[in-house]
């Protein structure tokens, strides 16, 4: 059991646009690749799960606000897997960017309560201007996303044009 730590709660900006322009096969692609790349990023005993739809819960043990920074800076670079039209040998690559809210996390900590303050820095993230990670109670974001891309050449998606 994780005594003390952070919860970070972290939205794929503007996945339906992934979708509406790729189709689902290819979000299902992506949030491979974001899973993938989260998996990198944390460290040893630290945790990643999908939370729902674009939606992911990371709980990042011991550190408080400077281990939700420190991930912050190394999630920074944003998300980038290819996209292959089959048959047709083009390909693109799709960028993602995250946003992400952070709470302290207590041995005595309330899930709800804790659940309801990420989610509320959360949404201070993708009003803030996205691709950036925000921590109960701050002003201002504990980073803020280069919009460059790591690519991520592992998760590779097959497009199938409409036709």
């Amino acid at each position: 059991m994780v005594e003390s730590g952070v919860l970070v709660l972290l939205d794929i900006d503007y996945f339906k646009r992934v979708n509406d322009t790729y189709g689902h096969p290819i979000g299902d692609a992506c949030l491979q690749a974001v899973a993938q790349r989260l998996q990198e990023l944390v460290r040893k005993g630290e945790i990643v799960a999908r939370f729902g739809g674009e939606e992911f819960a990371l709980i990042l043990v011991e550190g408080g606000i400077e281990a939700a920074r420190l991930f912050g800076e190394r999630l920074a670079e944003g998300i980038c897997f290819k996209v292959y039209e089959i048959g047709g040998g083009q390909f693109s690559e799709v960028v993602v960017t995250l946003s992400g809210g952070a709470a302290i996390l207590h041995p005595k900590s309330d899930l709800r309560d804790l659940l309801s303050r990420a989610d509320k820095a959360l949404y201070e993230a993708k009003q803030g201007g996205r691709a950036r990670l925000y921590f109960v109670g701050r002003k201002e974001p504990l980073f803020i996303g280069t919009r460059t891309s790591t690519l991520i050449s592992r998760v590779d998606a097959a497009l199938v044009p409409d036709r």
